[in-house]
């Protein structure tokens, strides 16, 4: 009855994951809002994000340990390493940016420091 409330509750609220690694973290923190505005449970919330994840992300947890599975930080912690988004990929890629290419794509310094924050 609780899991069905509150499924309903973010169902027109959040998106799948995009299709784009990087953009997993931002994905997870507006979840995470989420969550606290709506005061989900922690014992809930990996089992709402489920029906939320893309293929590749589901086709990744398939191979999580079913330990963590209950777990979301666990959960997010595990999709980030095997997506290998770590801090450096986020700095390489603002170096990127800094050079003057793909400057369209580019992340500014604000949005680089707190995705580079969250990892750590």
């Amino acid at each position: 009855m609780k899991l069905k409330t509150w499924g309903e509750a973010i169902r027109n609220t959040i998106t799948k994951i995009p299709v784009e690694p990087i953009e997993m973290v931002k994905w997870s923190i507006s979840l995470e809002r989420l969550f606290d505005q709506l005061k989900v449970p922690a014992e809930l919330q990996s089992v709402l994000m489920r029906p939320y994840l893309n293929d590749r992300a589901k086709s990744l947890l398939a191979r999580c340990d079913p330990l963590r599975m209950t777990d979301y930080s666990a959960i997010k912690r595990f999709l980030l390493q095997e997506m290998r988004l770590s801090p450096s990929v986020y700095f390489d890629k603002f170096k990127f940016c800094r050079s003057g290419q793909e400057l369209n794509v580019c992340v500014v310094w604000y949005s680089f420091a707190v995705i580079v924050s969250i990892l750590y």
